[in-house]
């Protein structure tokens, strides 16, 4: 495949193969993953590699979640199944990421900040 991993109309075509079956085939989550270790890898930057493990199967599981959701026309024209999915591995891993490392609240900093003379 030199230098491109998933190309969009190998991508597009699975999906709606995947829709017409009603089931995800094995090269449409076959290229899901190479989206997903993509993204993780080259994205985004972990300190710990439990969390970047933690954080694809995240992007994976979303994958699952909302590949069905995917529309292959939109006003009569194609959508770009690649970009579809990227932005579901994006949002799962960084939903992963939130999971693991929850920021703090308001409340919480604001009683951190609050000094007792």
């Amino acid at each position: 495949m030199a230098g491109i991993y998933v190309k969009n109309a190998d991508l597009y075509r699975e999906l709606v193969l995947s829709l017409d079956e009603g089931k995800m085939t094995d090269l449409a989550f076959e290229y899901s993953q190479r989206i997903a270790k993509e993204i993780i890898t080259k994205k985004f930057r972990y300190k710990n590699m439990d969390d970047r493990n933690d954080c694809y199967q995240g992007a994976i599981m979303d994958v699952w979640a909302y590949w069905k959701s995917f529309k292959p026309l939109i006003n009569g024209k194609k959508t770009n199944a690649f970009a579809y999915i990227t932005q579901i591995c994006k949002n799962g891993a960084a939903k992963a990421y939130n999971k693991i490392h929850p920021e703090k609240t308001r409340q919480d900093i604001s009683i951190e900040n609050i000094h007792t003379f």
